[in-house]
């Protein structure tokens, strides 16, 4: 159905769309679509988490992949075992610490309430409360009533389960927006073109 133009300017214009559509998936729509299913909304850092490979005219295949600096993105889009962080042996759990506006403890708190030894203490050894063995973690001392847990250290891991399908969401928003952007980048690829059919002489 192609003229001899358009056949000479096909992979140039597919590989244009395919890379303009994978773009704006990365950059414009997952950032925002994440949003729907992270509470609170996901962190700058977050919607910056995902990279675009790029197609060729000589090779037109790509794909949307989770940067490995943010490599915790693919247990909220399949699921799967979240492991305590490199320099730690436990989750950290917040029970009765503020969080910032994503959830997450603010950065430096944990530190500056282990420093204040008068203040905050890990037990040693198991406590014993009046509902049995206290959890493992960072309290608060007080003068005339029990400590209080502040931080959780107890767990060794836990499952989650997968929350944002973002490779549902970017493969809908592709195949909605590549017709289009094909037609486009097949039209200027033409004008643009200076592919000329051979006379003969």
């Amino acid at each position: 159905m192609l003229n001899e133009v358009q056949k000479h300017e096909f992979p140039f214009a597919a590989s244009k769309a395919m890379n303009f559509v994978m773009g704006k998936t990365v950059k414009e729509f997952l950032p925002v679509v994440m949003d729907r299913y992270i509470d609170r909304g996901a962190t700058r850092y977050t919607k910056g988490g995902f990279f675009a490979y790029y197609t060729h005219k000589s090779r037109l295949s790509g794909y949307i992949a989770v940067k490995d600096k943010n490599h915790y993105l693919d247990k909220l889009i399949f699921g799967g075992h979240v492991k305590p962080l490199a320099d730690n042996n436990n989750l950290i759990q917040p029970v009765n610490q503020r969080k910032n506006k994503y959830g997450n403890i603010p950065r430096n708190t944990i530190a500056r309430k282990k420093s204040n030894t008068e203040l905050y203490f890990f037990p040693k050894k198991p406590m014993k409360g009046k509902y049995g063995i206290r959890p493992y973690g960072l309290y608060r001392k007080y003068k005339k009533k029990a400590p209080k847990l502040i931080i959780k250290y107890d767990a060794k891991g836990r499952f989650q389960r997968p929350i944002f399908p973002a490779d549902r969401d970017a493969a809908r928003y592709f195949h909605k927006n590549i017709v289009q952007a094909f037609d486009v980048a097949l039209g200027n690829a033409v004008l643009n073109s200076r592919y000329r059919v051979g006379t003969g002489f």
